[in-house]
């Protein structure tokens, strides 16, 4: 995998070099259902020294994902959902989650939308040099400081990090100063 270092001049230097490879953005790593009902979203966070870092992913918003899938009348919950797309984009299982919205946001397909705060995973990030070979549209994972994260992430996963933030500094005086 592509090391990084946290610090804003080498953000930008790795972004720039994703752009070589034809990413734009970043986004937080989940997918729809494999019925196409719904969409779950995961918030990994840690604590690094004195700030806090989420994992992201680099995105090209200009391509499809050209995948083939077979759609699965099975129901999946949310929850199963999240924990096959988080693993299947970042190597990661969650084990501790916290649903973020009560209420599901309704997405552009009508889907409902979820998105959970990942406390803590357990495996080992994906390791690749540049495109996902699996997903095309994405990179391989990487943690960029929460003050970072505004200004490279897709519109549509602003307020599921925004969300992320407010659940974390609730009951925690002391976050703040991380965030």
């Amino acid at each position: 995998m592509i090391p990084i270092d946290t610090r804003e001049e080498s953000i930008r230097e790795f972004i720039e070099k994703m752009k070589m490879y034809g990413f734009d953005k970043i986004k937080f790593p989940g997918g729809s259902s494999k019925d196409r009902r719904h969409y779950s979203r995961g918030i990994r966070y840690e604590i690094r020294e004195n700030h806090v870092e989420f994992l992201v992913l680099p995105y090209n918003t200009s391509i499809e994902n050209t995948r083939e899938e077979i759609l699965n009348p099975r129901r999946e919950a949310p929850l199963e959902t999240l924990i096959r797309e988080f693993e299947e984009e970042t190597g990661l299982i969650p084990i501790e989650t916290e649903l973020l919205n009560d209420v599901p946001d309704k997405g552009m397909n009508d889907h409902d939308k979820y998105y959970y705060l990942i406390h803590s995973c357990k495996g080992s990030l994906l390791s690749f040099d540049a495109k996902n070979p699996f997903e095309p549209q994405t990179g391989p994972p990487f943690w960029i400081r929460a003050q970072h994260v505004t200004k490279f992430i897709c519109n549509s996963h602003i307020r599921s990090f925004m969300m992320a933030i407010e659940a974390l500094k609730k009951g925690n005086d002391q976050m703040e100063a991380f965030l």
